[in-house]
C-alpha cells in the first residue's frame, strides 16, 4: 500500500512540474505575434545573441487572442489572429506599375513620418512594436527618434480618416551588424517602440511574424504595398513635383530563388540567403517604400511578414525587389522586445 501511495505521490509532482513549466513567464511580456511557440537562436543576432525563452504571451496560427476591437463606429469584442485583415486584400497581378489597395486591407502597414513627412513603410507586429528597414532609420540616437513618427490604419496619407493614429517612438535599435558602404543593405532591420500602444481596431491590426525557416516558396506570389513613388526618377516628367503615392499602393511578385537574386542584384559575395528576391515585370517597389512589407499567405489563411523592401534597380520596369529576410532575425527581435519592453 505504501509503494503505491508513493507512486501516486510522485505521478501528482510530475504533472505539477509540467504544468508549472508553462506558466513560469510573467504576463505582462512584450506581445510578439509569432506564428509559432517554439524559440529559435538567429545566426545573424549581432551584439545581443543570447537565446532567451519566449515570452509567455506568444501567440500560435491556432490560438486566439480577444481584443477589444473598435471600428469607425462600434466597438466588439472578437477573437483576433495576427496576419487576418477585416477587409480582404485585391488579389491582383499588378509602386510601380502597381495599383491602389483597397482601402485598410493592409492593416498593419504603417507609414514612418521624418519631420512630419512620410519617410518610409513599416509593419506592426505588437501593440507597442514596428518592424521597419535599418536603411529608413540612420541613426538611433534621442534628437533623431524625437522627429519621428508612425501614421497607423490609414489609407490616403492626405486624408485624416476615421480611425487614423499618429504616435511618437520612443526607442529605435538597428541590426548592430548593418552599415557600410558595401554592407549597406545587409542586415537591413531595425525595431521601433511606440510611445502610446497602439488599440487594435479594423484598420490597424498586427502581421504575423514567420517561423524560423519559414520562406515563401519560389514562383509563388507575394505582395509588396507602400506609398512610394509611382515613377522612377528618370521617367518623372520635370515640373510634376512630387511622385510620391497619395493612396496606398500594392503590387503583386513572384518569388525568385537564391541563385538567381543573388544574380539580378550581384549579392554573391553579400550572403543571399538573408534576403528574398521578388518581381514581375514592370512592377517594383520604389522610393519611399523602403522598409515596408512583403506580405506573403499562408495555407491556413493567415499573412506573415516574409520581407522588408530593401532596395530594387532603379525602381523600373524588368526590375527584382530585394527584402530583407525576417524569418533570419526572430531571435534577434524577440531578444530586444524583452530587453526594451
Amino acid at each position: 500500500m505504501k509503494l503505491k501511495v508513493s507512486i501516486l505521490l510522485f505521478v501528482l509532482a510530475a504533472v505539477q512540474l509540467s504544468a508549472g513549466q508553462g506558466s513560469s513567464y510573467p504576463t505582462d511580456e512584450p506581445f510578439v505575434f509569432l506564428s509559432s511557440g517554439d524559440f529559435v537562436e538567429d545566426d545573424f543576432s549581432g551584439e545581443f545573441d543570447t537565446t532567451v525563452p519566449p515570452p509567455g504571451t506568444t501567440t500560435t496560427t491556432q490560438t486566439t487572442t480577444t481584443q477589444a476591437v473598435t471600428s469607425s463606429s462600434t466597438t466588439t469584442s472578437q477573437n483576433l489572429l495576427c496576419g487576418v485583415p477585416a477587409v480582404t486584400p485585391m488579389y491582383v497581378r499588378k509602386i510601380l506599375g502597381g495599383r491602389e489597395a483597397t482601402p485598410h486591407s493592409w492593416p498593419w502597414q504603417i507609414s514612418i513620418h521624418l519631420d512630419g513627412e512620410h519617410h518610409c513603410g513599416g509593419s506592426i507586429i505588437g501593440r507597442e512594436w514596428v518592424l521597419t528597414a535599418a536603411h529608413c532609420i540612420g541613426e538611433t540616437n534621442s534628437a533623431y527618434i524625437a522627429r519621428l513618427t508612425i501614421v497607423a490604419g490609414a489609407h490616403r496619407l492626405s486624408v485624416n480618416n476615421a480611425g487614423r493614429v499618429v504616435v511618437g517612438v520612443s526607442w529605435a535599435g538597428s541590426h548592430a551588424l548593418h552599415g557600410g558602404e558595401n554592407d549597406y543593405y545587409l542586415d537591413d532591420i531595425s525595431l521601433l517602440k511606440l510611445r502610446v500602444p497602439l488599440t487594435f481596431t479594423d484598420n490597424i491590426r498586427p502581421i504575423c511574424l514567420p517561423n524560423r525557416g519559414e520562406s515563401p516558396n519560389v514562383g509563388s506570389t507575394c505582395y509588396a504595398s507602400g506609398w512610394g513613388a509611382t515613377k522612377s526618377e528618370a521617367d518623372a516628367v520635370e515640373g510634376d513635383g512630387s511622385e510620391q503615392s497619395d493612396p496606398l499602393l500594392q503590387i503583386s511578385a513572384n518569388i525568385l530563388s537564391d541563385a538567381d537574386c543573388a544574380l539580378a542584384h550581384d549579392l554573391q559575395n553579400d550572403s543571399p540567403d538573408k534576403f528574398v528576391c521578388a518581381g514581375r515585370s514592370g512592377r517594383d517597389t520604389c522610393e519611399g517604400d523602403s522598409g515596408g512589407p512583403l506580405h506573403c499567405l499562408r495555407n491556413t489563411g493567415t499573412w506573415y511578414l516574409a520581407g522588408l523592401t530593401a532596395f530594387g534597380d532603379a525602381c523600373g520596369t524588368n526590375s527584382v525587389g530585394v527584402y530583407t529576410e525576417v524569418q533570419r532575425y526572430i531571435s534577434w527581435i524577440q531578444t530586444r522586445m524583452r530587453t526594451y519592453g
